[in-house]
């Protein structure tokens, strides 16, 4: 998938009619995930209707210490794996931190 492809992916989940979203967490040793998920709507270039989910996540480290902007790369596959868990990453943007945590947003295939 090029990456306009996936900007475009991600911008049109963002015009999807609001849904109810739902939150949860995957803690490991040193890391806490949280995240907001959203079922999504999307066409496929063929035309046929395909679901996704949209997951923005929180990542903070256990320990206490920010997470700082030049090793969010180093954390995405986290976030990743922690938003669609087996399921295929439609598209994932690391948007950077705030408040300490590193934010992302994750499109993830069909919808948990």
């Amino acid at each position: 998938m090029t990456r306009a492809w996936a900007w475009a992916v991600i911008a049109l989940a963002g015009l999807s009619l609001p849904v109810a979203a739902l939150a949860d967490t995957v803690t490991t040793q040193s890391l806490v995930a949280d995240m907001t998920r959203r079922p999504v709507p999307l066409k496929a270039q063929d035309g046929k209707a395909i679901t996704a989910e949209q997951v923005f996540v929180d990542l903070r480290r256990r320990d206490g210490m920010p997470v700082k902007a030049d090793r969010l790369n180093s954390y995405a596959r986290f976030a990743e794996r922690s938003a669609c868990g087996s399921r295929q990453v439609l598209a994932s943007v690391i948007i950077g931190t705030s408040e300490g945590a590193g934010r992302f947003e994750v499109l993830c295939a069909g919808a948990e």
